[in-house]
């Protein structure tokens, strides 16, 4: 927790005279003394829950299922599938993937008459799996869900639009899309070399291109959790210094939220640079960290130093946005933890528990 969430009144200039400083003594006290509400600190880690991911299996000669999960809804555009392979001279050649899809979801198991069953021990409702055809035609894209009781979509991708597809192919990939796109953007976030590793799980992060040798390729940036950080509940203020961040992939960025035992929350705010005394670096929205480089603390395949800090709406506390939908006078009763979450671009709203890269618990005396 940094001097940020404190307020201290200057300590009297070492220049003083002993005698009055003596004199004083009463006052001393008081020129340390934190002003405004004490701050509690807890601390932030990786735990990563409901990231994209998936696998891919090869079906026969010409076609790949992938299992995809945690793909969140967007607001527009959609996922799209992608073949990378080979054509009659041996050049790379990328293929638009088309196939069926299916989703899988939980619901509630019941009794012949109806009922839910319940668990004998527990008295819990059970669930069991169940799927849904979203296309049963072929087609490139897949629009996301945030239904909280989707699990996973299943797509075979067999073919490019005009039913053929490469003589020989090494790599599928997964793309996010503003639009319709008959060619692959930037933001390639999941993928697999199943000429090189055959069935297996999808990586995660930013594809590197054809690798005819690696299953991960040195271009390739695959995300993992990373980081630490150390916040602080202070009144209706919540700070959260963090540092050494794994930078998002293309496509993703990250936000701070807190939320209560089942997983629901409010958001705090999206990543800022800190503090800094040159007002163009200081708390810069870092949205963009996934596609800039020149923005503060942005460095690599890493963010350094940044931090999640906002104030409950309609608070007064000085030189700190108040844009945080939660009661001033009672900030964070009823909420458990603070979740730092990859968020994807043009997503539609947040959902339980998916997303999050770090996590922390809310000191007990706020909540």
């Amino acid at each position: 927790m940094n001097g940020r969430l404190y307020s201290r009144r200057a300590p009297l200039f070492v220049l003083l005279a002993g005698s009055l400083l003596a004199a004083c003594e009463s006052d001393l006290t008081e020129l340390t003394e934190a002003v405004g509400p004490i701050a509690f600190n807890f601390s932030v880690g990786p735990n990563a829950s409901g990231l994209p991911s998936g696998t891919a299996t090869l079906v026969g000669a010409d076609s790949v299922r992938l299992s995809l999960s945690n793909l969140r809804a967007l607001a527009s555009g959609q996922y799209q599938f992608w073949l990378l392979g080979r054509d009659a001279q041996n050049l790379d050649v990328v293929v638009q993937g088309f196939g069926p899809i299916t989703e899988f979801y939980l619901r509630v198991d019941t009794l012949p008459d109806g009922s839910p069953k319940l668990n004998p021990v527990t008295g819990d409702t059970l669930f069991v799996t169940d799927s849904a055809t979203v296309s049963a035609t072929r087609t490139a894209g897949y629009a996301g869900s945030d239904n909280p009781f989707v699990t996973s979509a299943r797509v075979t991708v067999d073919s490019a639009a005009d039913g053929s597809s490469p003589a020989t192919y090494h790599a599928v990939f997964v793309t996010k899309e503003s639009s319709a796109a008959t060619e692959p953007g930037t933001a390639r976030f999941l993928w697999r070399r199943i000429g090189v590793g055959g069935n297996g799980a999808l990586s995660f992060g930013n594809f590197g291109g054809s690798d005819v040798i690696n299953i991960v390729s040195p271009r390739d940036y695959v995300f993992g959790p990373r980081g630490a950080g150390l916040g602080g509940a202070r009144g209706p203020e919540l700070s959260v210094d963090l540092n050494e961040l794994a930078r998002p992939p293309i496509g993703f960025f990250y936000t701070g939220w807190v939320v209560n035992k089942i997983g629901d929350g409010v958001l705090v705010d999206t990543l800022r640079s800190t503090w800094n005394a040159e007002t163009a670096r200081s708390r810069v929205s870092l949205f963009d960290a996934d596609v800039s480089d020149l923005l503060p603390g942005v460095l690599g395949i890493e963010i350094r130093n940044a931090q999640v800090r906002n104030c409950a709406s309609g608070s007064a506390q000085n030189n700190c946005q108040n844009s945080m939908q939660l009661p001033a006078d009672s900030t964070f009763v009823g909420y458990e933890n603070f979740q730092f979450k990859l968020e994807p671009k043009g997503g539609v709203s947040p959902i339980r528990n998916r997303s999050v890269s770090l996590s922390g618990t809310l000191p007990e005396k706020v909540k």
